[in-house]
């Protein structure tokens, strides 16, 4: 899994944990909320009750007074996606508005051993599931394209390098329904050929570049830690034909994967 994900899934975070100043001087730019602090906070008309298990201020806000809170807008809903699940906040000063807060909002926790965390503030969505290098990357977005030859998008995702496999509304120009889409890359899709996992074989419908529908549920109910997982693709600009593998750890992992995927476009649409 490229690392580019894992820190895109936490990049407001990590300055919960240190930074350094120019000086050299490791030190923790953002703090604990005082009370006073998450009495102001709720009482914001824009907060609309969002659950922070722990709330955060950047250290240079030295009081909350001379600001107001900008519109709070929730990727999914106020509560965690999960029971188990438990929402971080981070308030921070905007950089666009003067006198004005921002929350960013995040939401960790378990599916049985597999620990997962996603962004829970703004239009979309990101997020990794697994540890380490191990895992999927989750998002879901809402984006149109600014290229002739890619599509608008609206959806959740899960992938490991370039296999993703998608929840997606129905593709009416298509006559694909709602549901589960699995493709190699998320919009401008090399075809995929074949998809196998374990003595399963699967391929795509007509002249179709991705696996959907049926087809698409029943290959991801047959992810299993001990199966092999592994598709052939065609390159969009030749004719050249590659076969690539899932890491065995991925595979350990998938069915939380899709299980975090499901609750997630469940909230999302």
């Amino acid at each position: 899994m490229d690392k580019k994900y894992i820190f895109a899934a936490l990049f407001f975070f990590s300055a919960l944990s240190h930074a350094t100043t120019d000086g050299g001087v490791t030190r923790h730019p953002f703090r604990r909320a005082t009370l006073e602090e998450t009495t102001w906070l709720k009482q914001q008309a824009n907060l609309h009750s969002v659950h922070c298990a722990d709330l955060y201020f950047a250290s240079e806000i030295s009081s909350v007074t001379e600001y107001s809170l900008a519109p709070v807008i929730m990727t999914f809903s106020s509560r965690p996606l999960f029971p188990q699940g438990r929402i971080t906040c981070q308030i921070t000063a905007s950089r666009n508005v003067p006198a004005t807060l921002d929350l960013f909002a995040k939401e960790e926790g378990s599916l049985g051993n597999t620990r997962y965390t996603l962004t829970h503030t703004g239009v979309n969505a990101d997020g990794y599931i697994g540890s380490g290098d191990d895992g999927w990357h989750f998002a879901c977005e809402t984006r149109e394209s600014i290229n002739d030859n890619d599509a608008d998008f609206h959806g959740c995702f899960i992938n490991e390098e370039n296999f993703y496999i998608q929840k997606v509304p129905e593709l009416t120009a298509l006559e694909v329904p709602e549901g589960y889409l699995i493709s190699v890359g998320k919009m401008r899709f090399n075809p995929i050929s074949k998809l196998r996992i374990g003595k399963s074989e699967f391929i795509t419908a007509a002249d179709f570049p991705f696996i959907y529908g049926n087809n698409a549920a029943q290959a991801i109910a047959r992810l299993d830690s001990n199966v092999r997982v592994s598709w052939s693709w065609g390159e969009l600009r030749s004719s050249r034909v590659r076969t690539s593998t899932l890491p065995p750890s991925s595979v350990a992992i998938a069915q939380p994967a899709v299980e975090v995927l499901d609750r997630a476009w469940a909230g999302y649409q």
